[in-house]
């Protein structure tokens, strides 16, 4: 599961991370972007695969997990306006919301 949260992150800050941290395999181009997606995409393939064949509580808490962490590794949609107050509200409502499944699903996960 934290392969594919650092994967996303990675994916998504190539152009920062050439900057501050250009020892990062796709930053450095020892790994393409290919091969970056295809790494990230099986980390989660077999993480959500063990969490379905282990419990569904462990699913469901791993699935709300890969929510909350990849809407916090992307960046921000164009469409939120960040200067409108109401909007930039909405949006970390959501966020919470999200958050709050998560926290309340790892309840039942043990």
């Amino acid at each position: 599961m934290i392969v594919y949260i650092a994967g996303v992150n990675q994916l998504n800050d190539v152009e920062i991370d050439k900057i501050n941290k250009p020892y990062l395999p796709l930053a450095s181009g020892d790994f393409s972007m290919e091969a970056g997606i295809a790494i990230t995409s099986a980390a989660l393939s077999m993480s959500l695969v063990m969490g379905i064949m282990l419990s569904p509580a462990l699913f469901s808490g791993m699935l709300m997990f890969v929510l909350n962490m990849t809407m916090h590794a992307i960046d921000v949609p164009q469409s939120i306006d960040l200067n409108n107050k109401a909007s930039t509200t909405s949006f970390y409502l959501f966020i919470w919301q999200l958050y709050s499944v998560g926290c309340f699903l790892a309840l039942f996960v043990r």
